[in-house]
């Protein structure tokens, strides 16, 4: 457990009544943040990120789990990606239930790696 670790959502937007961005703080410092919209009844879950120095300490897992918390019940799948060289975020994923369905080659170094996670609707 991180001391001051808070997580917080921010307004919804205007979208989707599932849709938003969650932030993670400790005292007055933004330390780690996700983005989540519903498109039908998929969850696209997008630009999870912590603090550098923080990373590896549990805030991205407790991001992913509250977003995926809000959707609950309500989405046939969670989708998200990351680049291929991001094998630490591949490895969150993955234990987090998330399968990798396809690989897409952006240019001849870089392929997002697309995984998805089954909901409970």
């Amino acid at each position: 457990m991180i001391a001051g670790f808070v997580p917080a959502s921010l307004p919804l937007t205007e979208s989707s009544p599932i849709a938003g961005r969650s932030k993670a703080t400790m005292g007055q410092r933004i330390v780690g943040s996700v983005r989540a919209r519903l498109k039908g009844s998929v969850l696209h879950i997008g630009r999870l990120m912590v603090a550098p120095d923080l990373q590896g300490r549990g805030i991205g897992t407790r991001l992913l789990t509250a977003v995926e918390r809000e959707a609950a019940g309500e989405v046939d799948r969670y989708m998200l990606f990351t680049g291929h060289l991001s094998h630490a975020n591949i490895r969150l994923y993955e234990r987090r239930g998330y399968t990798p369905i396809r690989r897409v080659q952006l240019k001849s170094d870089m392929v997002l790696i697309h995984l998805e996670k089954q909901g409970d609707k």
